[in-house]
């Protein structure tokens, strides 16, 4: 079979999943994520070894605008991503950016919450809540409001026929 050029830089066409065993969200994500790691990392490592000065021990100094220059630059890595995830993908950054801000804010000793002193702690916090997100999604999903229900099927596709398994078995 015979392609144009234009169908074969198509991005459509190359994710079409009758051309894959693998699924298009699943694909686009991993370009996605694959893309904005190495503009990112590439970007960061070239201003910092031609604007940064050498230190003694030969480290590269990387000053905080290459960040900003990368992530700006990485971030046109979003259209490889469909539209319908931007949403999202805007949740999933503002958690993060969230956890960021604690963690920032911990290490200055700006606030203390119970368990921020333990190692590790704000990472049993997150599994606990999702443990019992999860619990509910499995065991009780009337608990959940149906736009999150619906959130979590969509992230995490698992067939009905497993969760009912699973549920059966932990009854």
């Amino acid at each position: 079979r015979f392609f144009s050029p234009k169908a074969v830089l198509s991005l459509k066409g190359l994710l079409d999943e009758a051309q894959f065993k693998f699924r298009e969200e699943a694909v686009r994500s991993g370009l996605f994520v694959g893309c904005f790691t190495g503009i990112y990392k590439a970007v960061t490592y070239a201003l910092s070894r031609n604007e940064s000065v050498d230190c003694d021990d030969g480290a590269v100094v990387k000053r905080k605008w290459h960040s900003a220059v990368g992530g700006f630059l990485a971030g046109f890595s979003l259209l490889l991503m469909d539209k319908s995830w931007h949403r999202t993908l805007a949740l999933y950054m503002a958690t993060r950016a969230a956890q960021c801000w604690y963690n920032y804010n911990k290490e200055n000793g700006l606030f203390h919450f119970w368990g921020s002193k333990w190692n590790h702690g704000d990472s049993l916090l997150f599994a606990l809540s999702c443990g019992s997100i999860m619990y509910a999604y499995v065991m009780r999903p009337e608990t959940l409001p149906p736009s999150y229900h619906k959130f979590i099927v969509r992230q995490g596709p698992i067939d009905g026929i497993i969760l009912n398994a699973v549920e059966n078995s932990c009854r």
